[in-house]
């Protein structure tokens, strides 16, 4: 088991300083998707969109106006928001009200609305049946007798009848089939509220142009039903001059033409009415799912948006900020962000205070393809990084200093590190120009730092032997294990392809790496060790399962003076104590059963402290609490309680009169009663709490002072059972002095990564770039 891999010297006590160089490199590194973006910034292409920014002083702020226009490209076009973004900005600006948005949509066509199709092809339809009957008729021959002379001749009813209409009628069926107001579908202008989005803020028009494109789409297909309704209507039959060529009795031809009329032209007009109204009913209806292709339609053509923020002073670039803006998802990726292609430029016009800091930052490493910056600093102080032209900021950091939880402190040359993200990865060749600010306006030196080549699999070979690491159990804070003397090891969780921690290996060759949190059973991590020019191959290890079979450990009384954790424990093993779900520290059980956890400053009386012990195969306890109390006084009694069932909507029990029980559950009052002068408590609760829920209850004396926990699980109540019925067990902690029962808590969390001290910037960087650039190749090779 990896804690007890590390063997504790004379004098010395179990240091858990953690650097924000460790935090750092942790974060950039897990953030960041392997294998960086798809496409770098040297390979973007020149955007349709344009963004315009102006500033204008306002005496107490900047009031920043930004203006973004132009035609959108095919992955912009199915955006769903406009975002305007600038990490240099993000403290500084705010929105002042909505985005002044016209976006004029991309053409739609019939054959992309298939429900409503659906519902107009039958009217096409009927429109062209009506025409064809009448084309047809009009073609056909007719006798026609003279009634003088008996004679008899044939002639066609195009001779004798004419039909209005009859044209117009056939374009505006052709017109339903495929309507070409579809095609140039109507501005959408809109004020849409704007929010703040991280480092960008986004205003989110596709509920709007969605319900913009729903309107319009169904106008122009309603437009075009009533084209062929109205043309239908208008049909009329005509009765001909009479030649000699087709000389017909009037009598003859007008009762042609109410045959047609009653034939063809009223029935089919009733029909299409029919089809009109079934049509109406099934796109308009509650049921209508025409709408939901609307997703695939929202595409945006063109847009004009605009909006003017509050930049807040001041903004602490002596030269343009670079605002960039586009077209987005609603929850827009970092990459998607870094990489929106309309940018300008906000002259602010401030000028940065002339005395400079001794020097600039430092032991700064840049890759070519990678968006991130990292190195040292003057802790507090914030770092800019720029082109070499100062043209375009690319990004900026707080510089943080190391955080500690015991006494030890770390000397470097900038007393701080940053980890930066830019704004795009760099160029291979390129300088970036890096200088620091201090909260009171002091700038550095500027330093120029040149963009490395990217490290090819062919390029740089494994030179140091892989770093051996001992088993680790699914309930492990810290992993243990030996390496070279001096050198970094950084380790990667092969399945997430995420950085989980860094530790310096100690001059006996040990390193000892905490977890933020254990990891699954059944887990692949990957080790490196390196240092600021050699690396070693991935040493995988996979997470095992551990039992729960080990006797919680006794600990000693605890008070608010104490400078250590004491008790009894097996020989051998190691017992962690928490506050909640910080560890607060570790020991080694000594041969005679005894440990001994330091503590960095005495702790409060009144904190509940959690322990358990583990040991070296994989077994660990269940935990033990104990509460901190007051030096010098009495050890307050604990109450009695009654037994508690899932019906319960009260907890009952016994006490010192004028004393206080209070109830917890996970660390949360619950509620507390004043104990009667017959001994006797009664707290109500809000509502009964499930069974198998784990209570506890204290007894504070009239100065506040409390006992150790009672804790009472929660039990199922049997069918019939009142609510506020009891049992008469009385429940009490089994443990002896001043150590509180089993709690059967989750295990306490650390409270921080791993640090790197001893190497610093580079070691850290290049494992990150390491793990990130093999953890892919391990995991297929095995």
């Amino acid at each position: 088991m990896n804690p007890l891999n590390r063997k504790k010297t004379e004098g010395s006590r179990i240091r858990k300083t953690s650097a924000v160089a460790g935090i750092a490199a942790a974060l950039v590194f897990s953030t960041i998707p392997f294998g960086g973006p798809n496409r770098t910034f040297a390979e973007q292409s020149e955007g349709a969109l344009q963004l315009e920014a102006a500033v204008h002083d306002m005496d107490t702020h900047y009031s920043l106006d930004l203006h973004l226009t132009g035609n959108a490209d095919e992955q912009e076009g199915s955006a769903q928001a406009v975002a305007f973004y600038s990490p240099f900005l993000s403290e500084k600006w705010s929105a002042t009200g909505a985005v002044n948005t016209a976006i004029r949509p991309s053409a739609v066509t019939i054959s992309q609305l298939p429900a409503l199709k659906e519902g107009l092809d039958p009217i096409a339809e009927k429109a062209r049946e009506i025409t064809g009957k009448l084309t047809a008729k009009l073609s056909e021959e007719v006798v026609s007798e003279d009634p003088e002379t008996g004679e008899t001749e044939t002639v066609t009813v195009s001779d004798l009848i004419a039909i209005a209409g009859l044209p117009e009628v056939e374009t505006a069926a052709a017109s339903l089939a495929d309507p070409s107001g579809l095609a140039s579908l109507p501005v959408y202008e809109k004020e849409i509220p704007v929010s703040a989005y991280g480092e960008a803020f986004l205003a989110d028009f596709s509920e709007g142009l969605d319900q913009h494109l729903e309107t319009k789409i169904e106008s122009v297909v309603w437009d075009s039903v009533e084209g062929v309704r109205a043309n239908v209507e208008a049909l009329e039959l005509i009765m001909k001059e009479q030649s000699e060529a087709a000389d017909a009795p009037q009598s003859e031809t007008g009762q042609l033409i109410d045959e047609i009329n009653a034939e063809i032209i009223e029935p089919g007009k009733e029909q299409l009415e029919t089809l009109i109204e079934q049509a109406h009913a099934a796109i308009q209806g509650e049921d209508s799912e025409w709408t939901g292709v609307l997703d695939e339609l929202r595409k945006v053509d063109s847009i004009e948006a605009g909006t003017t923020m509050r930049v807040e002073k001041p903004v602490g670039a002596d030269n343009p900020v670079t605002i960039q803006a586009g077209l987005t998802s609603t929850s827009p990726g970092q990459d998607e962000l870094a990489f929106l292609e309309a940018k300008a430029e906000a002259d602010f016009g401030e000028k940065g205070d002339p005395v400079k800091l001794p020097k600039g930052p430092a032991n700064i490493y840049l890759f070519a393809g990678e968006p991130f910056a990292f190195g040292e600093g003057l802790a507090g102080a914030t770092v800019f990084a720029r082109t070499q032209s100062g043209k375009d900021h690319l990004g900026s950091a707080v510089v943080e200093p190391p955080i500690f939880y015991f006494a030890d402190e770390i000397e470097i040359e900038n007393n701080g590190f940053f980890g930066m993200e830019l704004q795009r990865p760099l160029i291979q060749g390129e300088v970036i120009e890096f200088y620091q600010r201090t909260e009171d306006g002091q700038t550095s030196e500027s330093v120029f730092v040149e963009v490395l080549p990217a490290p090819g699999d062919d390029e740089w070979e494994p030179t140091l032997e892989m770093p051996v690491v001992d088993d680790i159990y699914d309930i492990d804070y810290v992993i243990t294990g030996t390496a070279d003397p001096g050198n970094l090891v950084a380790a990667v969780d092969l399945g997430m392809e995420e950085v989980i921690g860094f530790a310096d290996v100690e001059e006996d060759g040990s390193f000892w790496m905490e977890l933020e949190e254990p990891l699954e059973a059944g887990t692949e991590v990957g080790f490196i060790q390196v240092n600021e020019e050699e690396y070693s191959d991935l040493a995988i290890k996979t997470v095992l399962k551990a039992e729960m079979s080990l006797d919680p450990p006794t600990v000693d009384p605890l008070d608010d003076d104490d400078l250590s954790i004491t008790g009894a424990a097996g020989a051998g093993n190691v017992v962690l104590a928490g506050i909640g779900e910080e560890l607060i520290g570790i020991a080694e059980v000594e041969e005679d059963g005894r440990f001994d956890i330091e503590l960095a400053e005495p702790l409060e009386a009144g904190t509940v402290v959690e322990l358990y012990q583990l040991s070296e195969d994989g077994q660990y306890s269940d935990t033990v609490s104990v509460t901190v109390q007051k030096a010098g006084d009495a050890v307050v009694q604990k109450p009695t309680v009654n037994a508690i069932t899932d019906k319960d909507r009260a907890v009952t029990g016994k006490g010192l009169p004028g004393h206080t029980v209070i109830g917890y559950s996970d660390n949360e009052e619950i509620g507390k009663a004043e104990v009667g002068k017959d001994g006797t408590f009664s707290i109500g609760l809000e509502n009964p709490f499930s069974a198998g829920t784990v209570l506890e209850f204290r007894q504070a004396d009239e100065d506040g002072k409390l006992s150790e926990p009672v804790q009472v699980t929660v039990g199922k109540a049997e069918s019939g059972t009142a609510s506020d019925s009891k049992g008469n067990s009385e429940t009490e902690s089994g443990s002896k002095g001043t150590n509180g029962s089993s709690s059967g808590q989750k295990l306490p969390k650390t409270a921080t990564a791993t640090g790197a001290m001893g190497l610093a910037g580079g070691g850290v960087l290049l494992a990150g770039l390491l793990m990130r650039r093999f953890a892919r190749k391990a995991r297929s090779s095995q």
